[in-house]
């Protein structure tokens, strides 16, 4: 089964995620890294689980949903990995992807 890596952004997308979500409810907030974070094992054990963002990327999607809001965890797989590179609201600008 592939192992889950995290890049450096991600880390931050987080905090920025939680800390924006934070300012309106703490415990929204708590939820909605949990709900994101929940959903790390499921794409170790499913990776091809993420639709594919275009057949000229590697990049893939998987949305997860929390109280009012929804996320998209983009990531790719590697080899034995799965390589989470970002995490962003579903309202997040897509460019760059």
């Amino acid at each position: 089964m592939p192992h889950i890596v995290l890049s450096d952004g991600v880390f931050r997308d987080l905090e920025r995620l939680y800390w924006y979500r934070a300012h309106f409810s703490e415990r929204a907030a708590q939820q909605a890294v949990g709900a994101i974070r929940a959903q790390f094992p499921l794409l170790a054990a499913q990776p091809g689980i993420g639709r594919k963002l275009s057949r000229h990327s590697d990049l893939r999607e998987w949305k997860v949903r929390s109280g009012q809001g929804a996320y998209r965890i983009l990531y790719r797989i590697d080899g034995h990995e799965v390589v989470i590179t970002s995490v962003k609201h579903s309202k997040e600008s897509r460019e760059g992807e």
